[in-house]
């Protein structure tokens, strides 16, 4: 029917395991390869091969409810990787794993995409959706405020790169010289050092390096801190944090 031809195409990962915890992780597994049209002996094939990977042998003939939550969301989103959909929905594909689990997990994501699947993914952690994503969308209170690449959502926050420098003896002696600077929308002095709030911090550094060097200052540090997608969420939100 076309209802099991879309389910064969579909493999979704919730966010808390959907799946009767009487099973044992092997049980769970061969049931969601079959519904899926996965056949019987490329299905024991695969099984085998998500459990080594996850390291799963010895929890694999246990009921799940007696496992731990990583090990159960392990097996939730081992039943994609054992589908291979042509689109694979990863709800909070790395909550309650270690890191080692979850960079097996990312790269694990990442070899489905590269075998043509389309892969959408609900992620809190911006590091994962920028490692993880063509295309990045941003969603407050259930509307989508903001989609594009993670360079495209960085850019839109154009003025909001910060460059901080350290510079000997009296940075201010500088701070009328870089204001002058078209792209330079506020420079303040904090703690012995000039934060400089521009736009195109990466390209106007040496212009503003150039500056202070010419009027005999002598840079101690430079630090440029760039728009993260964090700040994109937090500017799209309109959240604030503390």
């Amino acid at each position: 029917s076309e209802a099991e031809k879309v389910k064969e195409q579909i493999g979704i990962s919730f966010q808390d395991p959907k799946y009767d915890r009487i099973l044992t992780a092997r049980e769970i597994l061969d049931w969601h390869g079959k519904v899926t049209g996965v056949d019987k002996r490329e299905r024991a094939r695969r099984i085998e091969w998500i459990l080594a990977k996850f390291g799963l042998g010895d929890d694999s003939r246990k009921r799940t409810w007696m496992l731990s939550g990583g090990t159960k969301k392990k097996i939730e989103n081992a039943k994609v990787f054992v589908q291979r959909p042509a689109v694979a929905v990863f709800d909070e594909p790395t909550a309650y794993l270690d890191v080692p689990s979850r960079l097996m997990v990312w790269e694990m994501i990442e070899e489905l995409r590269q075998q043509g699947s389309t892969i959408m993914l609900a992620t809190n952690m911006m590091d994962e959706a920028e490692r993880m994503s063509d295309r990045v969308g941003i969603m407050n209170r259930g509307q989508m405020v903001s989609v594009g690449t993670p360079l495209e959502l960085k850019s839109s926050l154009r003025g909001q790169d910060i460059i901080e420098v350290r510079v000997a003896g009296q940075p201010e002696r500088y701070a009328d010289e870089i204001r002058q600077i078209e792209e330079v929308r506020k420079v303040e002095k904090e703690a012995g050092a000039l934060r400089i709030y521009l736009s195109d911090g990466r390209i106007l550094l040496p212009h503003i390096i150039n500056k202070i060097s010419a009027k005999g200052g002598t840079i101690e540090s430079v630090n440029l801190k760039e728009p993260t997608l964090e700040d994109v969420f937090l500017h799209y939100t309109g959240a604030k944090l503390g």
